[in-house]
């Protein structure tokens, strides 16, 4: 075997210090590389890899087998050594860890080691390799340094979703984020570029409820996920099929294991997905909550999933007997109050945790132990909701069973047709696996919903801190941004994707980032200088990344650019409007210029929200007074909502009533008897657009009242006693500035960049199915 000098073991070496001479490892201009390979197959693969990757990129590279003898010779050009050699690593490092050593020679040679504990190692080293190195397009470097990497979580699988199948209407624009409507050559290539962020694994789905297969579909939806798990196979990854265990065919809708009829269904369906499927995957992996979960005729939400995952384990066993099987417990936290001891929630959001009953030793049936193998194999393992819980994973642990970890919410937003841009949370969310975790957990995965987006940056920073939880984020990202737009415009990128981060939460201000100062000169001249570099940003028309995208890096420049001058266009709309608005002297009613009020549409968007939560601007109901405040809602809406407050009070309530105008028809009341302290109050009634009043009466209890907020209502005044509560003056100024504000915001709409690319650019019917819109862009300015 090849020689390469290695010095002591460590688990993990930092990242290598910035500022580094940088080493030319690869030139299209100077000698070529020599890829040196170790004679056995081993190796081999690898290093043909090598050569087509450096000469798809116009770097000549002649591929060589040698010894260890002539692999040391000199050669006047860049060399690089390839091995696999185990006796370089502990015995407690996992097959797949490699060593990455690159120097230069007392010649000024420079030299590349790549050495794996097994091929295994040796593949994540070369995946590793273009993380690490950056093409300018005349030569590739690398900053010098020995790296020594064994893999924290051992199975790293990017689970390839579906949310453009239901969301993307046919014949959208955005129809190309769904993978399955992609020709089946670029599919089975897909699975290259999950190998190159650092995953060795993907998860697939058929769900054919999700987003409702027809019949005359299921073909092409089969062939894709085939043909994906077939890609993946191609590059040595592992392949979990992932189902709704009870939900066959539409989503929430389930079957019972418990009546005979339905039972046979199921059965029928899971010979089915096997025949289908078990020739192309290593795992079968069940979930029940969110969509299905029955409980009818005697199933529950501990026995009946394993006996259904069970039954799919065994289906897929008789097509594939290296099959293994996990039992997810996603959106299950009913699962948990079977055990004998109380066990941490942490991991459940309050929407997926069972808070109606808390007492856990709930009675088994059958006579079983809690994790027992009365239902379920006991090499069948179970995955965590969404992210690692020491509780939950040392029960399973102890009860013998391996330890998954289903990651959703994590890598991508399913439910936004929109970009997702989110590697600070990602980080955050790997940079807190306790050490524990490297022991207990075998797999994890983390999800792709729109593919040929560039939030894949989410999924490079995932990977690479399941590998390394200690890696620092701005390090991963300059990486991703050298590695794929190139090293002088990594420092520009990776600005342009900081400044686009709006994080993975479902929300009308998130859709793009609004941070604190969100709106202000010094917060958008910030924004230009970013928006300028990543302007001076150009690659060549036949630009190769180091990564396998399946789309060109063009499209994640120009997608992120939109974003960004749209962000700027709302900001500066925001900027204007609020100068118009300080333009009334709101000073002189003591700031309170509206209430704070949400007017919301069905999905949620607000379409008015004045904001305001200052402690110094709530107003006390009176015992016999009455607060109003009107507004205009440009188009139809759902629900009002109050931010209300008690001052830490006793109970207290109102009544909360619509009207038509101030003292006209009444159209809709409800007294709420104890007011919820710092919380919005929600009077839910659909309406059209229209100029409306809203007034707070009838005060009980000990005090109530709400908050006010500096900015003014659309259209609409605050009132105290049925009067307005600016004078006269300053009414009339209030509604000047309305007005002009008004035309502010439709010159900002009209003057809008026309760029349809972006997601959110518009959100009508032909963009994205209705039931999964967020606030388009002229949405956002004429709510400011």
């Amino acid at each position: 075997m090849l020689v390469v000098a290695v010095v002591s073991f460590v688990l993990f070496l930092a990242d290598c210090v910035c500022g580094a001479e940088l080493l030319p490892i690869a030139s299209a201009s100077g000698r070529p590389v020599l890829i040196a390979c170790d004679p056995g197959a081993d190796t081999g693969e690898m290093g043909r890899y090598l050569q087509r990757f450096l000469s798809d990129r116009r770097f000549p590279a002649p591929l060589q087998r040698v010894t260890a003898k002539s692999g040391s010779s000199p050669y006047g050009g860049p060399l690089w050594l390839l091995s696999v050699d185990s006796s370089k690593f502990a015995k407690t490092t996992r097959d797949e860890g490699f060593i990455i050593n690159a120097w230069k020679t007392a010649a000024g040679t420079p030299r590349l080691a790549l050495t794996g504990k097994t091929p295994a190692g040796l593949r994540a080293a070369v995946a590793r390799l273009l993380g690490k190195s950056a093409n300018d397009g005349k030569t590739l470097w690398m900053e010098p340094g020995r790296e020594l990497v064994d893999p924290f979580i051992r199975m790293r699988l990017m689970n390839v979703g579906q949310a453009a199948r239901r969301q993307a209407p046919p014949g959208s624009r955005f129809e190309d984020a769904n993978y399955e409507t992609w020709d089946p050559k670029r599919i089975r290539a897909y699975p290259e570029m999950v190998w190159h962020l650092g995953f060795n694994g993907i998860q697939v789905d058929e769900c054919r409820g999700y987003g409702s297969v027809k019949d005359d579909e299921l073909v092409r939806v089969r062939k894709a996920v085939q043909s994906v798990s077939q890609g993946a196979h191609d590059w040595n990854l592992y392949v979990s099929f992932s189902q709704w265990g009870d939900v066959l065919f539409n989503e929430g809708e389930t079957h019972c294991w418990n009546l005979p009829r339905q039972r046979e269904q199921i059965l029928g369906f899971i010979g089915d997905l096997a025949r289908a499927y078990g020739p192309y995957v290593d795992n079968i992996t069940c979930r029940f909550c969110d969509p299905g979960g029955c409980t009818s005729n005697g199933c529950d939400l501990y026995k009946t999933p394993q006996l259904v995952t069970t039954g799919y384990y065994r289906a897929f066993q008789k097509v594939n007997p290296r099959v293994s099987a996990t039992l997810s417990l996603w959106a299950n936290s009913h699962f948990w109050r079977y055990s004998p001891k109380p066990v941490d929630l942490e991991n459940y959001s309050a929407s997926f945790r069972n808070l109606s009953d808390t007492s856990y030793g709930r009675a088994i049936p059958d006579g079983a132990k809690f994790l027992d193998d009365t239902f379920m194999p006991p090499e069948v393992g179970l995955a965590l909701h969404k992210y690692y819980n020491s509780d939950q994973a040392k029960a399973i642990a102890d009860a013998g069973r391996p330890v998954d970890i289903k990651g959703w919410y994590i890598g991508d937003m399913e439910m936004n047709d929109n970009l997702t841009i989110n590697m600070t949370a990602v980080n955050e969310r790997f940079s807190s696996i306790p050490k524990e975790a490297r022991d207990r957990v075998r797999m994890q995965t983390v999800e792709m919903c729109f593919h040929g987006w560039p939030q894949v940056i989410n999924h490079y920073v995932a990977a690479q801190k399941l590998i390394n939880p200690a890696r620092q984020l701005n390090t991963l990202v300059r990486e991703f941004c050298a590695a794929t737009f190139g090293p002088a415009s990594a420092d520009a990128m990776a600005d342009l994707y900081f400044a686009c981060e709006n994080g993975i939460e479902r929300s009308p201000t998130s859709a793009i980032p609004w941070p604190a100062g969100f709106g202000t000169a010094a917060h958008n001249a910030k924004l230009r200088e970013i928006l300028a570099r990543a302007d001076a940003v150009k690659l060549p028309a036949n630009w190769k990344p180091n990564f396998a995208f399946p789309v060109p890096a063009q499209k994640f420049l120009d997608m992120l650019r939109a974003r960004l001058r749209l962000t700027l266009a709302v900001s500066e709309a925001k900027e204007a409007v609020d100068a118009a608005r300080e333009r009334v002297a709101v000073a002189k009613t003591g700031g309170r210029g509206s209430i704070h009020i949400d007017v919301q549409d069905e999905a949620g968007a607000n379409i008015i929200s004045t904001g305001g939560r200052d402690i110094a601007l709530t107003t006390r109901l009176e015992k016999g007074k009455t607060i109003g405040q009107s507004f205009t809602a440009s188009r139809a809406f759902t629900r009002i909502g109050v931010l209300c407050t008690k001052w830490g009070g006793g109970q207290a309530g109102f009544k909360m009533a619509l009207y038509d105008a101030p003292g006209g028809k009444l159209l809709i009341y409800t007294v709420e008897q104890d007011v919820p302290d710092v919380e919005h109050v929600w009077l839910n009634t659909p309406r059209p657009a229209g100029t409306y009043y809203l007034e707070f009466s009838d005060a009980t209890g000990d005090r109530v009242g709400v908050y006010n907020s500096t900015e003014l209502c659309p259209g609409g005044h605050l009132m105290a006693d049925g009067k307005p509560v600016l004078p006269d003056g300053i009414l009339q100024l209030a509604e000047q500035a309305e007005a002009e504000v008004k035309q502010i915001k439709e010159n900002a709409v009209k003057n809008l960049p026309h760029l349809p690319i972006d997601p959110i650019y518009t959100q009508d019917a032909s963009v994205i199915v209705q039931g999964y819109r967020t606030r388009s862009i002229p949405e956002m300015i004429m709510a400011l």
